[in-house]
């Protein structure tokens, strides 16, 4: 855990410093006679830090409970229209225990149900600095059991892949004209086809969301004109 929380905070970072590097330096340039002007461009990256509680069906909570996972996001935007990959993952214990290719996961297994998601959406303005997102996209989920030592035994329980879709209200704060901080509260369907994994799991997660945003644009030039 300590391991995953260092490498967000690594990732934070190394946006936070590259945006300051993109965005430093004077809003205006005078060369030769010649003033040049700055201004906000169309191209916009994000990084989103926070929690998700996860609350699978009936079935799926049959074997680990609804749980709370912790959520990196990283996002490239033109105007308003946005790719992002979100990253979630945790540490849960089995509350059954649970056969998957002929081997039976006990309940003393350590399991990180990780969940990947790539979607595309659209950003809505409300009010001032308040934005609405829809989204849809591809939904990967893994399961891994990190203490097979201790338990003496390889467990591979497949990969799945599924649908995600969801809305997500955004507050920013203006730092300056070309970054801001902000707050975010995330709701998203999933389909995950657990189901395919074992018939005693379901086929479907809802997850809540919230946390921190940090985004920068891109500058661009604005005009460029004689001073004499």
């Amino acid at each position: 855990m300590r391991k995953i929380l260092l490498l967000y905070f690594c990732l934070f970072s190394t946006f936070s410093m590259f945006g300051q590097m993109l965005i430093s330096g004077t809003k205006q340039i005078v060369s030769k006679g010649k003033i040049t002007c700055y201004e906000r461009g169309d191209w916009a990256f994000r990084v989103n830090l926070g929690g998700t509680y996860l609350a699978y069906d009936t079935k799926t909570t049959q074997w680990i409970n609804n749980h709370g996972v912790v959520l990196a996001g990283l996002e490239i935007s033109r105007n308003r229209v946005f790719l992002a990959a979100d990253f979630r993952v945790f540490t849960v214990n089995p509350v059954k225990e649970l056969s998957i290719n002929d081997k039976v996961i006990p309940l003393e297994a350590k399991v990180n149900p990780g969940k990947i998601n790539l979607i595309a959406g659209y950003e809505f303005d409300l009010l001032r600095k308040t934005t609405l997102s829809t989204y849809a996209g591809w939904l990967n989920s893994v399961f891994y059991v990190i203490n097979e030592d201790q338990l003496g035994e390889k467990y591979t329980i497949p990969s799945k892949q599924g649908f995600t879709c969801g809305i997500r209200l955004n507050q920013y704060f203006e730092s300056s004209p070309y970054y801001y901080w902000g707050l975010f509260l995330d709701y998203n369907f999933n389909i995950s086809n657990y189901n395919n994994i074992s018939p005693e799991l379901g086929k479907t997660f809802q997850g809540i969301s919230v946390g921190l945003i940090y985004k920068f644009w891109l500058r661009k030039e604005k005009a460029v004109s004689n001073i004499w």
